[in-house]
């Protein structure tokens, strides 16, 4: 059987079951609710509320109009940081790079923040595959990987798991039982991060924001 026809086939098989076990579904729809809400409600908090939001985008514009030159003095300020900088020119450029740094530095564990770009580029099962453990430190990103599954969202990447679900991962994780509610997966979760925080080789993280006048980066 050709291998398009098996991906048609295994596409049709995992909408259909979404379209019979609406569980995700909902959950996404219930949490894009709450966001929408709290976001609303967080913009009135802020003087300005809308005009800020403007502002914002016409920092960003401005910024992708002059990202050549901003990115060189992002670079050149880190440098005086003593940062080393690599522009990488593609995914397996940036991986080979950390593969090399990896085995330079002797490195065994690599904590990771939430990062978008190392999802999009696949970064976990090279370094996976070459011994390291990796660990990912967002609490709904480490629920997807304890499971091996893609994040079911971009910002939300366990929404369709409900409490007893995460419950039971870490339960199945740490081999205890963990209550199902949410302060006693949250002690678990801390006591289950804080040494890999502390004895973590390399630190891999996202950035939301680069300013180009200090190199520093911003992380929400």
């Amino acid at each position: 059987m050709p291998a398009s026809t098996d991906r048609y086939t295994e596409l049709n098989t995992k909408i259909r079951d979404s379209i019979e076990n609406p569980k995700h579904s909902n959950a996404l729809v219930r949490c894009m609710e709450r966001g929408r809400e709290k976001r609303t409600e967080m913009l009135a908090q802020i003087d300005g509320g809308a005009a800020f939001r403007n502002d914002v985008r016409i920092a960003k514009e401005r910024c992708i109009a002059e990202q050549e030159v901003l990115l060189k003095r992002f670079i050149e300020n880190c440098e005086k940081r003593g940062t080393k900088v690599f522009i990488a020119k593609d995914g397996a450029a940036a991986i080979e790079y950390t593969l090399n740094l990896a085995k330079e530095r002797g490195a065994e564990t690599i904590a990771k923040s939430k990062s978008l770009t190392t999802e999009e580029i696949e970064i976990n099962d090279p370094l996976i595959e070459a011994g390291l453990r990796v660990v990912e430190t967002d609490l709904g990103e480490l629920i997807i990987q304890l499971v091996n599954e893609k994040p079911f969202h971009l910002v939300f990447p366990s929404v369709h798991k409900m409490t007893k679900d995460v419950a039971e991962i870490f339960a199945k994780e740490i081999g205890e039982d963990v209550e199902p509610d949410i302060p006693s997966i949250m002690k678990v979760v801390r006591a289950y991060l804080r040494p890999i925080f502390l004895s973590a080789d390399i630190g891999m993280t996202g950035a939301n924001i680069g300013i180009a006048e200090t190199g520093t980066i911003v992380i929400e």
